[in-house]
């Protein structure tokens, strides 16, 4: 895959097709099948891919206030 957001970007993951994923990157299903043997393998490094940045993100919220998780909800909301 050339874009490692491609899969991330589309729609949630139940809402996403693999036709989607291949639009969004502008790859091929060779291509795909090269990298990941199933769809829950895609999802699976979109979510390792992912994760240390949204994690990352929690040090600027105080997460042990309700303000503090909306600020941080809204920020991930806002991509």
């Amino acid at each position: 895959m050339r874009r490692g957001g491609s899969a991330a970007d589309v729609r949630p993951q139940r809402a996403t097709s693999l036709e989607d994923v291949l639009a969004a990157a502008g790859a091929g299903k060779s291509q795909l099948y090269h990298y990941f043997s199933s769809r829950d393998d895609l999802c699976a490094a979109v979510v390792q891919h992912q994760l240390p940045g949204v994690l990352g993100e929690q040090g600027q919220f105080r997460l042990d206030t309700w303000e503090g998780l909306r600020s941080w909800f809204d920020a991930l909301s806002a991509g």
